[in-house]
């Protein structure tokens, strides 16, 4: 009872307080400019997907009714991807490709991902890459997965190159990576790996302290299992 009361009291004499409702005010102030400027950047990717038919106020709401998105829309969205300059503007087209109904060139998300520095874009881009069909990245995934990105969208990388890449192709790479990834790298085993990947979690798994890279190992070795004894 005594936190609750503190914790009333807190709200209260923050709502009195004319320098946080202030703040709040310009908080809220600067989140409308932005998601103003967010909607006037991206109003011409709208207007072309409403000239095609697709309603909604806003990209989200086209998502809403109308994913998963047939092809001419996913071309809308990648043409608009080279055009706008915002980073947020980016990652939303970025995302809203992710509901692709089929396959498409992938050669628009690579680039702009090669382009920016900006962390969010970067793990909408490879969060897009593991959700979605993307063609010819392939070269691309093995190339990007062994690079020194210093960021966190090296392990969903990862994920895309097992997805879209061949066992025999897709392999060795994550091989080495292992050690760095282990987490994400085993859930990439769990998909395509066979006995050499099952071989190579149990000897990390036992050179490692238990952590939660650990569960996602143990995870990938049972679904390794599973797989080769249904062949």
């Amino acid at each position: 009872m005594g936190r609750k009361r503190s914790a009333a009291k807190t709200a209260e004499e923050l709502a009195a307080d004319p320098d946080h409702q202030r703040h709040l005010a310009e908080l809220a102030r600067r989140m409308e400019t932005r998601r103003a400027a967010l909607e006037a950047e991206l109003a011409p990717v709208l207007a072309e997907l409403h000239r095609a038919g697709y309603t909604g106020e806003t990209i989200r709401d086209v998502l809403n009714r109308h994913a998963p998105l047939p092809d001419d829309a996913v071309r809308i969205l990648m043409r608009g991807l080279g055009r706008v300059e915002g980073a947020p503007a980016r990652e939303t087209l970025a995302r809203a490709v992710g509901c692709a109904r089929g396959p498409y060139p992938g050669s628009a998300l690579t680039e702009c991902f090669a382009s920016t520095r900006d962390e969010s874009l970067k793990f909408a881009i490879a969060n897009t890459l593991v959700l979605s069909r993307p063609t010819g990245v392939e070269d691309w995934l093995v190339r990007a997965v062994e690079s020194p990105i210093a960021d966190g969208t090296r392990g969903m990388l990862a994920l895309a190159l097992a997805k879209h890449v061949p066992a025999g192709r897709a392999l060795p790479p994550l091989h080495r990576i292992l050690d760095e990834l282990p987490g994400q790298v085993a859930e990439a085993f769990g998909a395509i790996g066979g006995s050499p990947e099952r071989d190579a979690l149990r000897r990390h798994r036992l050179a490692s302290k238990p952590d939660w890279p650990g569960t996602a190992i143990r995870l990938a070795i049972r679904r390794i299992g599973r797989r080769l004894e249904g062949r």
